[in-house]
């Protein structure tokens, strides 16, 4: 096996999934797996951990291996930044709906693409691992043209009026707390009871896409319903029924265990809308 600077590919890879098991995640390696950063998508009733997993297709080379990895890692780092929903808030969270036909919505995914891999080849240079620039680009050019094309395409769908590109859907911004008063512009929401009425409302009516919701955690006494009950019954939802559009998830709560099982329970929700694309 080619060593550059004394290290192993393998080596450089091992370097990789160090970082990322540190951070949570499981890496898997299998021919023939659609390389991506996913949790493991058994039927949800299993899935109640969300486990976390890199997924590497094993077939290419071990150098085209450790550029994807890289690329994977690359989204850990831009979706862990607590401006990416202001970022990309059109772009993955919304792959398979109608929402994902739009513009808006190849101009996002397209956008976090460039950036993760952009950030893969920093987290070398931070890892000390050498990388030969014009084989990473061989490696990447290709990819994001794959998503360029489909954007051009727009194989998830038919073209937007231009009504649609100049006016996004109407986001509403609703604040489950049961003490701290909503910031402007966001609809105060004090209880669990009262968030799965609306939630129930807005999955009848189809608007839960074009809502966002920033959770506390505990609401009230240890008897009453949490935030992470509400989110839990998002996270089915969206597992249970591939018609429901799901709301995006915000996480303010002071909890330290309660705000790392919201953040898995959004991440959970993410990919179960990205599996259906």
């Amino acid at each position: 096996m080619a060593r550059r600077n004394g290290r192993t590919t393998a080596a450089r890879i091992a370097t990789v999934v160090n970082w990322l098991e540190c951070r949570g995640y499981t890496v898997v390696f299998e021919r023939g797996l659609e390389s991506q950063i996913h949790p493991k998508e058994p039927k949800f009733e299993e899935n109640k951990t969300t486990k976390r997993e890199v997924w590497i297709d094993s077939a290419p080379s071990l150098e085209c291996q450790l550029h994807t990895l890289l690329h994977e890692a690359g989204h850990y780092i831009v979706e862990s930044r607590k401006n990416y929903l202001e970022k990309y808030a059109y772009g993955y969270p919304v792959v398979g709906t109608r929402k994902a036909k739009t513009v808006m919505h190849w101009v996002h995914l397209v956008g976090e693409e460039f950036e993760a891999w952009e950030e893969g080849l920093n987290l070398a240079r931070r890892l000390e691992i050498p990388i030969r620039k014009p084989v990473y680009e061989r490696h990447r050019c290709p990819a994001l043209m794959s998503y360029m094309r489909k954007a051009i395409e727009k194989r998830d769908g038919g073209s937007p009026t231009a009504a649609e590109v100049r006016s996004p859907p109407m986001i509403e911004l609703y604040w489950l707390d049961d003490m701290r008063p909503a910031p402007e512009g966001w609809i105060w929401i004090h209880n669990a009871q009262e968030a799965f009425r609306l939630l129930e409302l807005h999955a009848s009516t189809g608007h839960s896409g074009n809502t966002v919701w920033s959770f506390d955690h505990d609401l009230g006494d240890e008897n009453e319903p949490t935030g992470y009950d509400v989110a839990q019954w998002i996270e089915e939802r969206t597992h249970t029924d591939s018609s429901y559009d799901p709301p995006r998830i915000l996480i303010h709560t002071a909890n330290p265990v309660g705000r790392e099982n919201l953040r898995r329970c959004a991440d959970s929700v993410k990919r179960a809308v990205l599996a259906r694309s």
